[in-house]
């Protein structure tokens, strides 16, 4: 294991220790039809997001999310309106919705390295499956969309 697997196994320890949750939503962009990407862009991410955030419901309440800023400023706006619209119907799950630049926050990047790594562990042409056996029972959930019958 090279000096970035080593730090990646501290984090990963780490992780363990804190004792967070991880819910994941795999979506093989290459198995999908054209179809399958609805009629624009905000549509099909709409969807997704409101797929994962279904599953994390139970974990959530007046939470604070913070998507990468480097989407449109309009989109971010709205989808935190609707989000907060879907989510919060029975109960106050999502307090605010906020973008803040990923190269800035230290969150936004541990997730995606978290996204990334499960993806290795679940891609058929390269599996790695070292760092995924340090968090697997914090797995609340896992989706991988479209299904492979």
């Amino acid at each position: 294991m090279g000096i970035r697997g080593i730090y990646r196994a501290k984090i990963y320890t780490a992780i363990v220790l804190v004792g967070s949750i991880v819910l994941f939503a795999g979506l093989g962009k290459n198995d999908l039809l054209p179809g399958d990407l609805f009629n624009a862009r905000d549509d099909f991410y709409r969807y997704v997001s409101h797929m994962v955030f279904q599953n994390a419901k139970p974990y959530l309440h007046k939470a604070k999310v913070v998507l990468d800023k480097r989407g449109e400023r309009s989109f971010t706006q709205t989808f935190g309106t609707y989000l907060k619209k879907k989510m919060n119907q029975e109960r106050e799950c999502i307090r605010k919705v906020v973008s803040q630049d990923s190269r800035r926050n230290n969150l936004i990047q541990l997730a995606d390295m978290i996204c990334g790594d499960l993806k290795r562990c679940y891609s058929a042409s390269r599996r790695d499956t070292c760092y995924k056996s340090m968090i697997s029972h914090l797995e609340m959930s896992l989706q991988i969309w479209p299904r492979k019958e």
